[in-house]
């Protein structure tokens, strides 16, 4: 019995002077979101349709396109999901992604004035991005120009 005593009390004390494994606590923001459920080679058939058409106000077809034009008719034709032709209605429709969690298919926002949002693209890889500039049509640009970098506003996900 005193042997069951003494090895009893040499676990409790040995067990309680063993380390702890150290937990931390992750919030929201440190987990990544799902990634897009897109089918990128279907989209990219879309966006490659469009790359090179002039920029047109207001204007969504083939002769011509704005930005947020050129979002709805990529996902019009993509899956048929309609989008309202508003750079502010998309940014305020669709689920919040941070920017290290962006992925192919997410609407990416830019404030031209940095005032209010403005212009819109559809984020693809390492950076780039398909938009409608004024200057040059429907084009792939890059996040890393310091251009759109600074007037970058936020994520969206239309596609979860």
């Amino acid at each position: 019995m005193k042997r069951i005593i003494c090895v009893f009390i040499f676990l409790t004390i040995f067990l309680g002077c063993a380390a702890h494994p150290r937990y931390t606590i992750k919030t929201e923001s440190d987990y990544p979101t799902n990634p897009s459920k897109i089918d990128r080679d279907k989209m990219g058939r879309v966006i490659k349709s469009y790359l090179g058409v002039p920029y047109k106000p207001n204007g969504m077809s083939h002769l011509g396109v704005d930005c947020s034009g050129l979002v709805v008719e990529i996902y019009r034709r993509y899956n048929g999901t309609k989008l309202p032709h508003d750079t502010e209605k998309l940014f305020k429709l669709a689920k919040k992604i941070k920017r290290p969690h962006i992925a192919y298919g997410d609407l990416i926002f830019f404030t031209i004035d940095f005032k209010k949002i403005s212009h819109v693209g559809i984020y693809l890889d390492n950076g780039d991005f398909v938009h409608s500039s004024e200057s040059q049509g429907v084009v792939i640009s890059s996040l890393k120009e310091p251009y759109y970098n600074r007037r970058y506003m936020g994520g969206r996900r239309v596609i979860p």
